[in-house]
């Protein structure tokens, strides 16, 4: 489960302000702490860098407990501009970290040449001071800009469903 932070490296395809992002997400049992999604400049090993772009959070109330991950759309309420051409990291977190419970579940997948390829999946343990990069995996997202056009492919139509455990 989501313990701590978990993240979506994706090339801009597209220029535009960030109006929304959407994650296969479930909230653990009934818990109340927050969801904290926020965009990152990655650096050349493709991990999060410097300050948040954006960050917004989400309340847990507004995130299914339903198992199997529901697809879930989260609107910004001001988001960055992106480049074209240029590579973010879409990180999502708790707010308050513990070690020992999952409060979140994310799917994702296994990126099998038909699911998108270009990023990565992100995870820390240590609050974002160091990641590990997993190319071959990419969790289910899609990130969409002005009038909600995604700039990446909705990843969760091809790819073989995972729960992070």
């Amino acid at each position: 489960g989501l313990s701590g932070v978990r993240g979506q490296t994706f090339e801009a395809i597209e220029g535009g302000q960030v109006v929304s992002a959407t994650l296969q997400i479930a909230r653990n049992s009934a818990h109340s702490e927050p969801l904290i999604i926020s965009l990152f400049e990655v650096d050349g090993l493709s991990r999060p860098t410097g300050d948040p772009l954006m960050s917004q959070e989400f309340p847990a109330e507004t995130i299914s407990e339903d198992g199997g991950a529901p697809t879930t759309l989260f609107a910004f309420d001001s988001g960055a501009t992106l480049v074209p051409g240029q590579s973010y990291a879409l990180t999502f977190r708790p707010r308050n970290l513990d070690p020992d419970v999952s409060l979140y579940t994310v799917r994702g997948g296994v990126n099998d040449g038909a699911t998108y390829e270009s990023g990565a999946a992100l995870r820390s343990g240590d609050e974002g001071a160091t990641w590990t990069v997993t190319p071959n995996v990419d969790w289910s997202f899609q990130v969409s800009v002005d009038a909600a056009t995604p700039i990446v492919p909705a990843t969760w139509g091809s790819i073989k469903a995972i729960t992070d455990r």
